[in-house]
């Protein structure tokens, strides 16, 4: 495969160099919003099941002038690991047979860019500030939030 390239979660490999791939193999659902890709491994029979993940395959015929596409739900094997992240990249090999008529192999390693919208690592969680330590001294005067009371904390209604 000439590129390779994960984003919103889908697997996208690339054989050639044109703007309209020779062959295109997309997986989607490698991983969901919010999961890191290191170390992701998904291994599919050709058994029909709920949930797996969709399978395409686009390529150039010559002479026609739009590609082909076929899509494949169930009926296709796959093994795919991922490695670990480096930067906006990850390693990653696939074994992919599909059911087509001329019994499409794709295998082999690959180094996949991770796009923007993908993630490449766990988000480290951080504590929320409490209300004491996000407001600034101006602004508790100008609310009326002096010391030892916090957004959390009432005041009483003035009166006139």
């Amino acid at each position: 495969m000439d590129s390779a390239k994960i984003d919103n979660g889908i697997l996208v490999l690339r054989h050639g160099t044109n703007q309209v791939p020779d062959l295109e193999v997309g997986v989607q659902s490698v991983a969901r919003a919010g999961e890191n890709v290191a170390g992701k491994k998904l291994n599919v029979s050709p058994e029909p099941r709920a949930g797996k993940p969709r399978v395409w395959k686009r390529w150039v015929v010559a002479g026609k002038p739009q590609p082909q596409a076929k899509t494949y739900r169930n009926g296709y094997a796959m093994k795919l690991e991922l490695g670990e992240v480096n930067g906006d990249q990850v390693s990653g090999k696939i074994y992919l047979a599909l059911p087509d008529e001329t019994e499409s192999v794709i295998a082999g390693t690959f180094v996949a860019t991770i796009g923007q919208t993908a993630v490449s690592q766990a988000a480290t969680p951080t504590a929320a500030p409490t209300g004491g330590q996000q407001m600034s001294e101006e602004m508790r005067r100008r609310y009326g939030l002096g010391q030892g009371r916090s957004p959390q904390t009432p005041t009483s209604p003035r009166t006139r």
